[in-house]
């Protein structure tokens, strides 16, 4: 693995353990599966619920930074190559809290706070990802939970976002050449 030296918000996207800290997440080696589960449940559906919401206000990029370090060590969780927590993860509650975290920075989003989201997205998408990869009726939960509009709602955002940096590009390039 790739690691950044800056250990900044960039560094994120590249280095994946760059929120394991003691701040970011519990002691994740000295519990088991269900109790790790359980913990990234309560601080995803907390941040859900009301982490966003603050931080927006406030300006702080801390929650955020502990939900990115519970949805990657949930991620992790349903990576491993033993069996995959994907009900107790169902159970839990967290699918809906998991499809509600794809979506993509707002416009206004600081610049320090974007790579964290952005970080958030592809970590939550991995999560379902996994999730989806299960049985008919875990598939079922993830699609239940609206998973596939939000989804086509990204792919389109993405799509145009990438549009408007490339129109941008192209015209800071004619505005070079004039």
């Amino acid at each position: 693995r790739r690691r950044s030296g800056s250990g900044g918000p960039s560094s994120l996207l590249e280095d994946p353990r760059a929120l394991e800290g003691e701040e970011a997440s519990p002691r994740w080696d000295e519990m088991g599966v269900a109790e790790q589960v359980a913990q990234c449940a309560i601080r995803t559906i907390d941040y859900v619920r009301h982490g966003r919401h603050e931080e927006r206000v406030s300006g702080g990029v801390a929650a955020t930074e502990r939900c990115v370090g519970c949805v990657r060590r949930l991620r992790r969780l349903l990576t491993a190559p033993e069996e995959a927590p994907i009900d107790a993860v169902i159970q839990a509650g967290l699918v809906p809290a998991l499809v509600e975290l794809l979506a993509l920075p707002p416009p206004e989003c600081s610049s320090h706070a974007r790579p964290l989201l952005l970080a958030l997205n592809l970590e939550s998408s991995h999560a379902l990802a996994s999730v989806t990869a299960g049985t008919p009726r875990q598939v079922r939960s993830a699609v239940e939970s609206g998973v596939l509009p939000r989804l086509l709602e990204l792919l389109r955002g993405g799509a145009g976002m990438q549009q408007h940096q490339h129109q941008h590009q192209h015209h800071q390039h004619q505005q070079h050449h004039q």
